[in-house]
């Protein structure tokens, strides 16, 4: 008795347009009869020229952006280092004129207060003052 012939399970089934190998099959030996590989084959020349152009444009393009967002942080590092320095420019200007304010204030205040350089420089108004006050002691005090 003979045996009944085997079926070859290593058929190639066609999907979307690649071969896919069926159950069990030669891998190695099917996926070199895919779609791709055929159309690399084919135009391999076409595709390598238009490869290199592709990327050589993308490689422009990405140095291109890497220039423009280094000179953006530099203009943006710029900016903040301008703007730092203005506010401690008007720190220290609004603090030595806090400084000289308050020594000014405090220059008014001692001058006022200094009863001997008065005396020392206008004596007689001093004196007319003095009995003025006095006069005018008296004069209340016999009020009542």
């Amino acid at each position: 008795m003979s045996k009944p012939a085997r079926r070859d399970t290593r058929l190639v089934s066609r999907r979307a347009g690649f071969f896919f190998p069926s159950r069990g099959g030669d891998t190695k030996t099917e996926s070199k009869m895919t779609f791709e590989t055929t159309m690399t084959e084919r135009h391999s020349g076409q595709f390598g020229e238009q490869s290199e152009a592709t990327r050589s444009a993308f490689v422009d393009t990405l140095e291109a952006m890497e220039d423009g967002l280094k000179d953006a942080m530099h203009e943006a590092h710029d900016a903040v280092t301008a703007a730092a320095d203005a506010v401690n420019e008007t720190v220290e200007a609004s603090g030595k004129a806090t400084r000289e304010g308050a020594r000014g204030a405090a220059d008014a205040l001692a001058w006022v207060l200094d009863v001997p350089g008065h005396v020392s420089r206008h004596p007689w108004i001093l004196l007319g003052a003095v009995i003025l006050a006095g006069l005018l002691l008296a004069h209340r005090s016999r009020r009542q």
